[in-house]
């Protein structure tokens, strides 16, 4: 069974399936996307050189039937659909349940939901519409996490508690699979106490390193997203504040390449009682 969720910044959802009052007839633009190919010529060179190959923002077409027992319930469900399907309230996401699993998107309403006439259009119980949506971000996700989790600790870890999260507990350096088509940026949380925690990607050659002491109880959280790179600072209170400039200069916010990553924790002093994290979420070209 096929079923779309969307939920917009409000919180507000509507759910869209094979059954009433909101049946899905069509769905576009859950495969293929619009690329820009990106190319550079020299003088004299016959052709080009391909550059990279950049995707355009996603556009979803999802078209349907209101089903209603009266007229009046069925305005009241088109007005339903006109308030969550608000495009002034900026990106939502949308979530698509179908036969081999579950994605997310993050998209915002394109335009907002289209209500034809005509007899085949509306009637006695029933109306079309059309929404429009558009993924400024392309990429399906999963909708939850991977959590990797790396520490100095020779004994291993016990936590005891539930992450609505793919769970992995390894010591020191592990495998971080991504299982995605594309890189995908991580979220790296260093917990103290620990002096001059760093994180490497042995398969890139790429490390993060925080010059600075994190006390115990303190949390350094760092995002590689391209967009939204940030370093975190939060201390034992849970205060935060920007610790850029605690960065070595030479690290690079790195992502997990498609397939096996080697991701290695290390820090100077206080090695054993330090912990970190790596968490990521896999990018899909399509479902």
């Amino acid at each position: 069974m096929l079923e779309l969720t969307y939920t917009n910044a409000n919180g507000q959802s509507i759910t869209i399936t094979d059954k009433e009052p909101y049946m899905l007839r069509s769905l576009t633009g859950t495969g293929a996307n619009v690329t820009d190919v990106q190319m550079q010529t020299a003088p004299f060179q016959d052709g080009a050189t391909w550059v990279d190959t950049v995707l355009q923002p996603r556009p979803i077409s999802i078209e349907i039937t209101v089903f209603a027992d009266s007229q009046e319930q069925l305005f009241i469900r088109r007005r339903m659909l006109s308030k969550v399907f608000n495009p002034k309230l900026g990106p939502g996401k949308l979530k698509y349940d179908y036969p081999g699993g579950s994605k997310v998107l993050e998209a915002t309403v394109d335009e907002a939901p289209v209500f034809p006439m005509g007899d085949n259009n509306f009637g006695v119980g029933f109306q079309r519409a059309l929404i429009e949506l558009i993924a400024p971000l392309p990429f399906w996700l999963d909708p939850d996490e991977t959590l990797l989790w790396l520490s100095g600790t020779t004994g291993g870890l016990s936590f005891p508690m539930r992450f609505p999260l793919k769970f992995a507990q390894i010591i020191g350096e592990a495998d971080a699979h991504n299982l995605g088509d594309v890189e995908t940026p991580v979220l790296i949380e260093f917990f103290g106490p620990a002096t001059k925690p760093r994180i490497d990607n042995l398969r890139t050659g790429q490390f993060i390193e925080v010059n600075r002491v994190l006390l115990p109880g303190e949390k350094l959280v760092i995002s590689t997203r391209f967009g939204n790179k940030f370093v975190k600072l939060i201390n034992s209170d849970g205060v935060e504040s920007n610790a850029m400039h605690y960065i070595n200069l030479q690290s690079e916010f790195w992502s997990l390449l498609p397939g096996r990553n080697k991701v290695k924790f290390t820090a100077v002093e206080n090695q054993q009682e330090a912990i970190a994290s790596v968490r990521w979420k896999n990018r899909y070209l399509g479902v």
